[in-house]
């Protein structure tokens, strides 16, 4: 992805990506409450690890409740009690590079996670359906932890 600078207030640089018209509508679009189109009715996903991830990074793990979907419906995510969300990061894109990257995030299309998977992003993958190569994030490195399961635990 390129990277374009904009100045705001004068003197202050912020880095933003280059985006596509399509991208940036549907970022701006308001989230939609509904089901995903591609994930089917999973209303509730469990994140659990006996490893790592368990020992490091507890507080991303538990029960997420679909908070809405994004790009139009296509795909949905996933909010915790504690305020974390199992969400496609914010370099995500389905409609025009066929890319999603899950990550469990503090903000809705987050771009710093605590917990990724940067092996199955071709197209649009349910979390669920992501069988291993989940990793976490700890002393600064992304750590594969093979125990890692993320399960659909309810259907609407």
């Amino acid at each position: 992805k390129q990277w374009y600078q904009r100045r705001v207030h004068g003197s202050i640089i912020i880095p933003l990506p280059r985006m596509s018209p399509l991208t940036i509508l549907c970022l701006i679009l308001p989230l939609s409450q509904a089901s995903s189109a591609n994930c089917g009715d999973c209303t509730e996903v469990t994140i659990s690890s006996t490893g790592g991830a368990y020992q490091h990074q507890p507080s991303l793990l538990g029960t997420f409740s679909l908070a809405g979907s994004i790009w139009g419906g296509l795909v949905p995510y996933y909010k915790s009690a504690n305020n974390h969300y199992l969400t496609p990061d914010r370099m995500s894109d389905p409609l025009e590079e066929d890319y999603v990257k899950w990550i469990v995030a503090d903000i809705p299309m987050g771009y710093n996670g605590g917990i990724q998977n940067r092996v199955y992003t071709q197209g649009v993958t349910c979390p669920y359906d992501i069988p291993d190569q989940w990793e976490y994030l700890w002393g600064g490195d992304w750590r594969v932890d093979q125990t890692i399961q993320v399960t659909c635990t309810r259907w609407n």
